[in-house]
């Protein structure tokens, strides 16, 4: 029981109704089953709310990014490789990452780890497309 924080070992206590170390000691047998079920659902609850909530957010925001993929945005792959989208199809985008050599990777969208959206591409680059 030391590893539980005072705060669990006193909600472990009210939900429960009893000491621990006298629980089912009595001849009333201990705890309602219900009563642990209880206790089981509001633990996943609260572990619901606290991982897997803000996760699924930041992957449906992630894949958003990545669904509004265009030419010009900055990405770093989850290999750490970064540059600036050239060019982009269904599943693979083509990334400029050395631009005075001209030097350009086919990236699969589903490898892309973060996406900033880049600057509008001036007349220059306009005319050399």
């Amino acid at each position: 029981m030391s590893m539980l924080s005072p705060f669990l070992v006193d909600l472990l206590l009210q939900v429960g109704g009893g000491d621990i170390q006298t629980e089912g000691t009595g001849e009333d047998g201990g705890q309602s089953p219900w009563t642990m079920l209880y206790l089981m659902f509001f633990i996943f609850f609260i572990f619901w709310f606290i991982v897997f909530r803000p996760e699924s957010r930041k992957r449906k925001a992630r894949e958003q990014k990545i669904g509004s993929l265009k030419k010009g945005d900055q990405i770093v792959t989850t290999g750490g490789i970064c540059g600036r989208v050239v060019e982009v199809d269904e599943e693979i985008a083509i990334v400029q990452v050395d631009k005075n050599k001209d030097v350009r990777l086919r990236v699969v969208k589903s490898s892309i780890f973060e996406v900033n959206p880049g600057e509008k591409p001036s007349k220059d680059e306009k005319s050399k497309s």
